[in-house]
């Protein structure tokens, strides 16, 4: 499911590019950014999961929310990007990694 979203993302690039750009639509960052709020919400409120139980939720969500959206415009601007499949792998394996760095 998540190379979809990707492939999705891949296809449509240059749309996404300017949309995510210095110029570009920044009611669609917002609209995205609360999307993308109101998805990790939901999952946060679903889950007993010690981990993201041990920040506050606020700080949870806003540090996958940022970081999701910053990984999607790093792809996104890349001359030579990975490819879809690639860069979803990337994001699981980023949060895998954030989860076991020593406090």
């Amino acid at each position: 499911m998540q190379s979809a979203i990707f492939n999705y993302l891949g296809n449509n690039r240059f749309f996404f590019q300017t949309l995510l750009s210095e110029n570009g639509d920044k009611q669609f960052i917002y609209k995205m950014n609360c999307l993308l709020d109101q998805l990790f919400k939901k999952l946060y409120t679903n889950t007993s999961d010690h981990i993201l139980q041990a920040l506050p939720s606020d700080y949870t969500i806003e540090l996958l929310t940022s970081s999701l959206v910053s990984i999607i415009d790093h792809w996104l601007q890349k001359a030579n990007p990975e490819t879809p499949s690639d860069v979803a792998k990337i994001l699981i394996q980023s949060r895998l990694f954030a989860v076991y760095q020593p406090a």
